[in-house]
């Protein structure tokens, strides 16, 4: 198989059968907070997709440096979240300098966006499970995009469950939640998972 094959068939992997959150949960409460307007959800996703897919980039190059030390599982998420740092401050500085309308947009985001369990989560699951490095940049624009999509299920729920008659104990969180889970339960049935005998 190629190498544009193993990206865009990992990046489907990652957007649908590995979703970030709903089989890991990974970055659920970024997307309880940001779940304001599908609009703010979608550039937070572009923003949250292209991080993931620079981190991606770098922490590929340094995981396989790592792989060479005897404790390197212990400095792993460190250099990781160093990686990510890197990546966040380029983008801060080109942003600011080369894009300032753009920026001003984004700069509210861009922190969460970056500093986050999903784009680390993403990153950590691509290497641990020893991806080459497209399967790796697949994997972390396939979080991204899946991240997106997740949230806009969220966000389209959220809505909707302000128009019913839900119960006074039940209205805001404690449905989004249960919401979260049913659709968490939905994506499990259709991976199509075996019970353990």
């Amino acid at each position: 198989m190629d190498a544009v094959t193993q990206f865009f068939l990992m990046a489907l992997v990652a957007v649908f059968t590995e979703n970030a959150i709903f089989t890991r949960a990974l970055g659920a409460s970024r997307a309880l907070i940001e779940l304001r307007s599908s609009r703010s959800t979608v550039l937070f996703g572009a923003v949250l997709t292209a991080i993931t897919f620079l981190s991606s980039l770098l922490c590929y190059p340094a995981n396989i440096f790592l792989r060479k030390l005897p404790y390197y599982l212990y400095l792993e998420p460190l250099v990781f979240v160093f990686c990510i740092g890197a990546v966040y401050a380029v983008i801060h500085l080109l942003m600011s300098r080369f894009l300032p309308k753009a920026y001003k947009r984004v700069s509210k985001m861009l922190p969460m966006a970056t500093f986050n369990s999903a784009l680390l989560g993403a990153i950590l699951v691509a290497l641990h499970q020893s991806f080459d490095l497209p399967k790796t940049l697949g994997f972390g624009l396939g979080t991204g995009i899946g991240f997106t999509f997740a949230a806009l299920l969220i966000c389209e729920g959220q809505k909707r469950m302000e128009l019913s008659r839900l119960p006074r104990s039940f209205r805001g969180l404690p449905a989004t939640l249960l919401f979260i889970g049913i659709l968490s339960l939905a994506f499990y049935g259709l991976i199509g998972h075996q019970l353990p005998s």
